[in-house]
């Protein structure tokens, strides 16, 4: 096993051991092959940025500087009586060594964004239900079409034909963080399936089929730092008391915050009976809630991962 390939592990074991992933990029700097270096310059960048991003920068509030505003890069670097910008932030004076933090992160940020865009390969990784063509073998094309159930015959994990959408491609947008894949968006029915599909070997057959679709499986295998999946098209429902609510589906598809069982038992939200069937006593509306929207989606986006990734393990 290679120096890389074992520093590559060992971040896999410790995702967040900064030091694991600056001597990763050490080691690939020191290999020397194709990209090498500028994917070790977009680690080194990204690490950098989210530091300086948590540096405190007002005396005042002592916050934690990832939302700036024009002045000092603080959005709650404010004078509390006046609502304006602190004078007192150290980012104000030109000698305090936080001077241009602000500027420094959109700078680390900017230099990172450029990184990744020159580099598509490291956001484009090859369909292994296809090997990158975007075609089925000839037999499952005669009965099921030519392009890849996968990929939907596009053979890239991160860019999409949808079904029915003819020649329209769109992206899933993978979310670089410290130089690896974190997360990516998709629609719920992209990564988790609940569905009849034909036999490829058999006329007139089908299967039902419930758990993960063949392209979160192959995304799970290809991005082993992959964290979430960004859910698209569902949105939690507002409780009255201004909770976000997500409701278990039992079976009627209903979508919107509706979620498939599997899923909504994975998720950590606090779990409430909201009715009960007056006949037998049986649980009809289940539900989870969390504080803020934000709270909810990201609860979602973890849940979904793990539960695909527990399904590929198994």
């Amino acid at each position: 096993m290679t120096t890389v390939d074992a520093l590559h592990r060992s971040i896999l074991a410790d995702p967040d051991n900064d030091t694991l992933r600056l001597a990763y990029a050490d080691a690939l700097d020191e290999r020397g092959r194709g990209d090498d270096a500028a994917r070790a310059e977009l680690i080194r960048v990204q690490i950098r940025a989210e530091k300086l991003t948590r540096v405190p920068v007002s005396p005042r509030c002592g916050s934690v500087s990832d939302r700036w505003c024009p002045a000092c890069g603080d959005s709650t670097c404010r004078d509390p009586e006046r609502g304006l910008s602190d004078p007192g932030c150290p980012l104000h004076d030109e000698d305090s060594p936080h001077a241009g933090t602000a500027d420094r992160i959109l700078s680390l940020h900017g230099t990172a964004a450029r990184l990744i865009a020159a580099h598509p390969e490291w956001s484009w990784l090859k369909c292994p239900s296809c090997g990158g063509d975007g075609r089925r073998p000839p037999e499952a094309a005669r009965r099921l079409g030519p392009d890849c159930g996968t990929c939907y015959g596009t053979g890239d994990l991160f860019v999409i034909r949808r079904p029915g959408d003819g020649t329209k491609v769109t992206s899933r947008n993978p979310v670089f963080r410290r130089g690896f894949i974190e997360s990516v968006e998709c629609r719920l029915d992209e990564v988790w399936q609940e569905r009849e599909v034909a036999v490829a070997s058999m006329d007139n057959a089908f299967s039902w089929i419930i758990g993960p679709t063949s392209w979160a499986r192959a995304l799970i295998e290809a991005v082993p730092t992959l964290t979430r999946f960004v859910i698209t098209d569902r949105e939690p429902a507002r409780g009255s008391d201004g909770t976000a609510e997500w409701y278990k589906d039992r079976g009627r598809n209903l979508g919107g915050y509706f979620l498939p069982g599997v899923l909504f038992d994975a998720l950590t939200g606090r779990a409430i009976v909201a009715s009960v069937s007056q006949s037998t006593g049986d649980p009809v509306g289940v539900l989870k809630a969390h504080p803020t929207p934000a709270a909810a989606r990201d609860d979602l986006a973890v849940a979904v991962c793990d539960v695909v990734r527990k399904a590929v393990a198994a």
